[in-house]
């Protein structure tokens, strides 16, 4: 529920006709993206706080088109799973890897036509 929490802080920034049409847009949203029920609790929540935070992005001082907002936070979706997959295909395994000993990720590997560049800039 903490989706809720984010858009709830907002409140003070719009009026209350906008926070209705906030509210009634991430439930229209929600109902048409939602993950399966068997889907992973902590993919579900963070999904939901990115929709949240996706609405309150498109939504003006005086939005009460509650279809518009749902559009361009669904958009606003849309894109960030296609820049998500993107970014898996340019580094398949970035999500696999282990962090080192001190905890910190890995940094994604280089291909080598990048490590050539990298070299040549050392020099």
């Amino acid at each position: 529920m903490r989706a809720r929490q984010i858009i709830d802080r907002s409140f003070p920034l719009y009026g209350p006709d906008t926070m209705k049409a906030v509210y009634r847009a991430f439930d229209e949203a929600w109902a048409t993206i939602a993950p399966p029920v068997d889907a992973d609790p902590q993919v579900v929540d963070e999904t939901r706080i990115k929709l949240a935070e996706a609405v309150l992005a498109v939504t003006g001082h005086d939005s009460t088109n509650v279809d518009q907002i749902k559009r361009l936070a669904l958009q606003i979706m849309d894109i960030e799973k296609k820049s998500a997959k993107a970014r898996a295909a340019r580094d398949p395994g970035h999500a696999m890897r282990e962090p080192n000993e001190d905890g910190r990720p890995q940094p994604p590997s280089r291909t080598p036509r990048a490590r050539r560049r990298a070299l040549l800039r050392w020099r």
